[in-house]
């Protein structure tokens, strides 16, 4: 029987540790004032780029201020990402790229003209994938694949969400251990060879790959159910406390199923807070700095791997974050490796299509291309996973916050 200690629900909340970032709610409610006051400008307005010097000094400090709290590493990485350097790329998309203009004159009846902006930029600060707005990102998942225009009702998601939001709590805090020695074995090896030479070289055992494949998939999927239960908890206080549509607040990430390719993995399966700035700042290097022509495929693979590689030098600060120092971080190699995956499929399905023209290439590929994409994408990650995955378990390792405080 599960239940809460002696100073109960309040004590429980206080072992989370949320408490600490003070800091970083205090900045972001002042990066949220200066977005939302200068979005209320003319998108030609110098304010916009005035407005810029305090929202990176906000930024700037909560970042910097995460870096110097011991925690759950998760919440570092999570708040310091979503809150600092991330918000700053955004804040810079918003104002000056996408010019985003809050129109007064559009608010409700009997609603101020300050708290209509704040709400707004509120919006522009959490609203990552742009839901609902004409510039949301491309594969937010729907509520139900069969039918997309389902919504459920507000209902039914609170009482889902938190049905799945205690699930995970409780099984993630079962999940966090110490790397068994056959991870560490695989994170310290004494063949300082790389792997994927060793492969070729056929000196790899199927015992030590199986390790290596489990060691990619757990990595893999903690970070996906840290992160559903993460954003299971804050559409929980949206939907359920400030009155938010759930229709603003999709599935995280897509199912499994869509994941039959390092393409598909990254998109539509994995989530895509991400995708507005790394879209925005690849087209506006590839297209204004380096001018590449509109079409082929100089600039279509460019702006792929200026997408991931951005993706790794934001990452690095989440490296950072959990204890990583820069020097040693794989994030930039890992996220670039990605790309180069998808370089490879384009190049097997050009060739597969070339060979066989009277099949092409389905929009709904049959079951065994979708096996094989399985196959493939697997095996590929747990070619450039470990790398980057071995930096976190070798760290130290907290136990998930208020778990010793059930029992």
């Amino acid at each position: 029987m599960i239940s809460i200690s002696q100073n109960g629900l309040l004590h429980w909340l206080e072992s989370l540790g949320l408490h600490r970032f003070g800091t970083a709610y205090a900045c972001t409610t002042g990066v949220i004032c200066c977005l939302a006051y200068a979005a209320t400008q003319s998108p030609s307005s110098p304010t916009r780029w005035g407005m810029l010097v305090p929202i990176t000094g906000l930024t700037f400090t909560t970042a910097r201020s995460v870096l110097e709290i011991r925690a759950f590493s998760p919440y570092l990485v999570t708040i310091g990402m979503t809150l600092g350097s991330n918000l700053f790329l955004e804040c810079i998309n918003h104002l000056l790229i996408r010019r985003v203009f809050i129109d007064l004159e559009k608010r409700p009846n009997g609603e101020s003209a300050v708290y209509y902006a704040f709400r707004q930029g509120t919006d522009l600060v959490f609203n990552k994938r742009l839901i609902g707005t004409a510039q949301e990102v491309k594969g937010v998942p729907k509520f139900s694949s069969k039918d997309p225009s389902y919504v459920p009702s507000k209902t039914q998601f609170v009482a889902f969400r938190a049905t799945r939001a205690l699930l995970l709590y409780l099984f993630l805090g079962m999940l966090l251990r110490e790397p068994p020695p056959e991870i560490v074995n695989i994170c310290r090896p004494s063949d300082r060879t790389p792997f994927p030479i060793r492969l070729v070289q056929g000196t790899v055992g199927i015992e030590e790959y199986i390790t290596r494949l489990a060691l990619t998939l757990s990595f893999q999927m903690s970070s996906v159910l840290f992160q559903m239960l993460g954003h299971d908890c804050v559409s929980l206080i949206a939907v359920g406390i400030l009155n938010n549509d759930p229709a603003a607040w999709p599935p995280r990430f897509s199912s499994i199923t869509t994941a039959y390719s390092v393409r598909r993995f990254w998109n539509p399966f994995w989530h895509q807070d991400l995708r507005a700035i790394l879209t925005c700042f690849s087209n506006l290097i590839a297209d204004n700095i380096l001018r590449l022509p509109k079409k082929g495929i100089i600039q279509r693979y460019t702006k792929i791997y200026l997408g991931f590689g951005i993706s790794g030098l934001l990452h690095i600060y989440g490296d950072r974050a959990a204890g990583i120092p820069p020097s040693e971080s794989t994030a930039v190699q890992y996220f670039l490796l990605n790309a180069t995956g998808i370089l490879i499929e384009d190049a097997a399905k050009a060739i597969y299509h070339l060979a066989v023209t009277d099949r092409g290439l389905a929009e709904r590929p049959p079951l065994w291309q979708k096996v094989v994409g399985y196959l493939w994408t697997m095996f590929y990650l747990s070619l450039i996973t470990p790398p980057w995955a071995c930096r976190f378990l070798l760290g130290e390792t907290l136990p998930v916050p208020g778990f010793s405080s059930l029992k």
